[in-house]
């Protein structure tokens, strides 16, 4: 039965875990597994049990700190001295590249030598602690522009958020109650409503002179956020929200644009309710935030 060989380094063992990047392969040949590489601004070994084909994109293991490593792919003229910085010399087409213990053009400092095998100028072995590496990133302009475009914006004011549940009874329809006073609603700020919750708390219907319940803000000339119809939205029970049968918005949530300037929000019936009706609890969420620019 016919058997593939791998080339392999057999003087350094790759473990399976821990952190891996993928750089592309331009050695001008095949990176063979275990091999130490610096690719792509990582220093690490070679992770793909294939190796990874000139050209080609694969994984390399990244060293953490609190490894010791040994490795045979030294130079043999040199002298490991422990505690100095030990330096790797990226390989080419023609061969691996080798530790190094003194800098030199082209070579990149990749940890410090805690041990050595052979004797000096005569090195089979190094052991080493390799450098905490931080991310090389070619595009790092771009990528940094691409999240500055997500995250613009987030040092402006967000507003600030509110929920107030308040109740109007039938019989005191006609009295504002108020949601937020005036003085919440500093200038340059306005209400922005997000979210309604309604509920009719009984079985009596309402019923009267009035024809709607009206949340709105407290200008002279008051401008309407919510409209609620007692024919469709206040019957025995009743049940609703924004979106609801019965319940009309007002351009301020329409249109997002909030309500007037440095004003508050009440909630009132447009007239007498004297039929009666059970307690309306409403539940209103926003937020006081920036009038629109």
């Amino acid at each position: 039965m016919a058997m593939t060989v791998y080339d392999y380094n057999y003087d350094l063992q790759i473990r399976e875990v821990g952190k891996q990047v993928a750089v592309t392969n331009n050695l001008g040949r095949t990176a063979i597994f275990g091999e130490a590489v610096y690719l792509g601004g990582y220093f690490g070994f070679v992770a793909e049990h294939d190796g990874i084909a000139n050209g080609a994109v694969g994984m390399i293991a990244i060293p953490d700190s609190d490894y010791e490593i040994v490795s045979a792919q030294v130079t043999a003229a040199n002298t490991f001295v422990v505690g100095q910085p030990l330096y790797f010399a990226p390989g080419g087409s023609s061969a691996a590249g080798t530790f190094e213990d003194a800098s030199a053009e082209g070579r990149v400092a990749i940890g410090t030598i805690s041990g050595s095998q052979g004797t000096a100028e005569a090195q089979t072995h190094v052991l080493f602690r390799p450098y905490v590496q931080k991310a090389v990133l070619s595009d790092l302009d771009a990528r940094v522009t691409a999240v500055e475009a997500v995250t613009d914006g987030l040092d402006e004011d967000p507003g600030m958020p509110f929920r107030r549940t308040v109740t109007l009874t039938s019989a005191a329809a006609t009295t504002p109650v108020e949601i937020i006073s005036d003085a919440e609603v500093p200038a340059g700020k306005c209400v922005y409503i997000t979210g309604l919750y309604g509920n009719v708390n009984g079985a009596v219907a309402w019923s009267g002179d009035g024809n709607n319940v009206l949340i709105r803000d407290t200008t002279d000339t008051p401008v309407t956020a919510v409209s609620i119809a007692d024919a469709t939205g206040l019957g025995a029970n009743a049940q609703f929200g924004l979106f609801s049968t019965g319940v009309t918005c007002g351009d301020g949530i329409k249109d997002g644009t909030g309500m007037t300037e440095g004003e508050g929000l009440v909630i009132v019936g447009d007239g007498a309710f004297a039929g009666g009706g059970s307690d309306l609890i409403v539940t209103v969420t926003g937020f006081i935030g920036d009038v629109p620019a």
